[in-house]
């Protein structure tokens, strides 16, 4: 599957979209060593939890067959982040904040990276795999 920080950001909006018609712009954090995405995590809860609203929203982007995959990638990224925001603040990943905002690599990684066997969480590992990967680690 083939679905990138990029498309992430776009199914943000269009999720918010739903719940709020006049959203706030999400604006991007452009830093001279990458880039920060918003993600205001109460409101997309809010959003992913009217399922039928959620998942016209992924049908209508990726069609019937790739919506369910995508919908279950972007929920495990939220709530990723979501439950290790401290982490990723404190690891220079992410910023404080309501939106948090989150260094696009990392929001890349995650949309990639392998679940656990449940299929139902990304593993608390995740974080320091990606910081071994992308050299980041500040200890």
């Amino acid at each position: 599957m083939n679905y990138t920080a990029h498309h992430f950001l776009e199914d943000e909006r269009s999720l918010l979209a739903t719940s709020d018609p006049a959203p706030q712009a999400l604006l991007c954090i452009d830093r001279p060593d990458g880039r920060l995405l918003p993600l205001p995590t109460d409101p997309l809860r809010r959003a992913m939890t009217r399922a039928a609203d959620a998942s016209h929203c992924f049908e209508v982007r990726y069609g019937a067959r790739s919506a369910s995959e995508h919908e279950r990638r972007f929920r495990l990224v939220v709530e990723y982040i979501d439950a290790h925001r401290d982490e990723l603040t404190e690891a220079g990943l992410a910023s404080e904040g309501e939106p948090i905002a989150v260094r696009e690599e990392l929001v890349d990684w995650l949309l990639g990276c392998d679940v656990e066997d449940s299929g139902r969480a990304i593993p608390d590992s995740a974080l320091r795999r990606f910081l071994d990967e992308w050299g980041h680690r500040w200890i």
